[in-house]
């Protein structure tokens, strides 16, 4: 069997077209790792999509008992008060309701000249409509990645801020 010049035969090495096949590889697995990666704007989009989520549950819950629920949001969280005979009372804790922290590198933005009166944003009322609110949420110190709407008939919206 003839030998290298090295002492080793021609099939011990690693030929060009291996390598080339092992670093796509490797690349395609890093590419694929980076992707899963939560990034800030798609934290941002959960956070978004669960106030959605939970705004229609405020919704749904102002109809079917018959009272008034609001949303209050507050730079640490959100959460939802019900109107009883006796004022605004804050939802308890151990309901769907209850409130909740924003999370971590989440921030909400209220439009320009909207500012909550004692921190509701928007009323949802016993026949199905609600009081027209836009809620942005961006990283702290970025500009707002996506908007939470409530349109006047109680439905909710959620899209990239513009």
């Amino acid at each position: 069997m003839p030998m290298s010049a090295t002492g080793n035969s021609p099939e011990a090495g690693v030929t060009l077209v291996e390598m080339m096949v092992a670093l796509f590889i490797a690349g395609l697995v890093a590419g694929a790792a980076l992707l899963m990666m939560p990034g800030p704007d798609r934290s941002q989009h959960e956070a978004a999509r669960r106030l959605a989520a939970r705004l229609a549950e405020a919704s749904d819950e102002s109809i079917m008992i018959n009272r008034r629920i609001a949303l209050v949001i507050t730079q640490e969280g959100y959460g939802f008060e019900r109107l009883e005979e006796n004022g605004w009372v804050r939802i308890a804790d151990k309901d769907a309701l209850a409130f909740r922290a924003w999370p971590r590198g989440v921030a909400p933005r209220l439009p320009e000249g909207k500012a909550p009166t004692a921190g509701r944003v928007a009323v949802f009322d016993p026949v199905g409509g609600a009081t027209a609110s836009r809620i942005a949420l961006g990283g702290e110190g970025e500009g707002p990645g996506w908007m939470v709407e409530i349109d006047s008939g109680g439905a909710v919206h959620v899209d990239r801020a513009s």
